[in-house]
């Protein structure tokens, strides 16, 4: 979905990013079933990926719970 399909949008910016960070990521609530996530790095009307409210709290929970977290050694992809 582009941004332009949803234009009064409050994008947020992860708290993770720092000022001046490359690799940021926003987020914002689409409707009370859709979140929208962006590279705050693309374009105006570049894409959204977009997914379920449930989807999202699903995913913030197991980062949270350290699912994707490596371990030492472990090599990266």
């Amino acid at each position: 979905m582009a941004n332009d399909h949803v234009p009064s949008t409050v994008w947020k910016k992860s708290r993770r990013s720092g000022a001046g960070e490359s690799n940021c990521v926003e987020v914002a609530v689409l409707s009370d079933s859709y979140v929208g996530i962006r590279d705050s790095k693309a374009e105006p009307g570049g894409p959204v990926l977009t997914v379920s409210q449930q989807c999202f709290q699903d995913f913030i929970h197991a980062t949270r719970s350290g699912i994707f977290d490596r371990t030492v050694g472990e090599a990266q992809s």
